[in-house]
């Protein structure tokens, strides 16, 4: 009986490696390379010294026909030397870089006061420099113009219950707005209509220590203002002066 492992499996080369004893087949490896040629040697080479070996090293060599060197370049001008601006302008304009004195807010578009009702122009002003000393502040950075909405009037009626009068809104400058600022017309917009018109005293762009164009501190009334009562119009239908 053949064992188990021959039992159902074909081996066609079962014989191969005793037909190769048999037969004495070449071997199927790749005959080696052969070795090259040794090289001449030079009999007279350790006769000659190492200039003439140079010398019948670059003897079929050839001069090149044109210079392609770059030209060499011009020297360089010398620089202006650096001017100094007087002492006297040297210190606002380290103090404005360093601490932001001297930056007028007031002077650039980005300014802006609106006095609700009859407040005189001296009161924003005032308002403006600081004066009245920020109770507290709502920043509504990264906010969309509805959630700003929601957040300004909680800020506003927190502040009227507690009795606060002077509040900074900060609310950026908007220059990444395709148009007008959107968070601080918003802003502007609301302080100025609706209902809490009854309870600004005046608003004003802040101070630059405190966000410059891109904040609004906004003074508060202890009670809302009275509605002005419309008087009727004149007899005939005129214009009164």
């Amino acid at each position: 009986m053949k064992p188990f492992r021959d039992q159902g499996f074909h081996r066609p080369f079962a014989g191969l490696e005793r037909l190769l004893r048999e037969r004495r087949l070449p071997s199927l490896a790749p005959a080696a390379p052969a070795p090259p040629p040794p090289r001449p040697v030079d009999t007279q080479a350790g006769e000659l010294t190492e200039e003439e070996l140079f010398r019948r090293a670059v003897a079929d060599t050839r001069p090149i026909a044109a210079n392609r060197l770059a030209a060499e370049a011009p020297p360089a001008s010398p620089r202006p030397p650096l001017r100094l601006p007087p002492a006297d302008e040297a210190e606002p304009l380290r103090r404005l870089v360093e601490h932001g004195e001297g930056f007028e807010v007031c002077l650039t578009s980005e300014y802006v006061a609106g006095p609700a009702g009859r407040a005189a122009a001296w009161l924003t002003e005032r308002l403006h420099r600081g004066a009245f000393a920020v109770q507290d502040h709502l920043d509504l950075h990264g906010l969309t113009l509805e959630a700003a909405r929601l957040r300004f009037e909680e800020f506003l009626s927190r502040a009227l219950r507690e009795g606060k009068r002077a509040v900074l809104i900060v609310h950026g400058r908007g220059l990444s707005s395709p148009g007008e600022p959107v968070l601080k017309t918003g802003i502007l917009r609301w302080l100025d209509s609706g209902p809490w018109r009854r309870w600004v005293i005046a608003y004003a762009s802040a101070r630059l220590c405190d966000g410059g164009g891109g904040a609004t501190a906004v003074l508060l009334r202890r009670k809302p203002a009275r509605r002005a009562r419309r008087r009727p119009p004149p007899a005939g239908g005129g214009r009164t002066g």
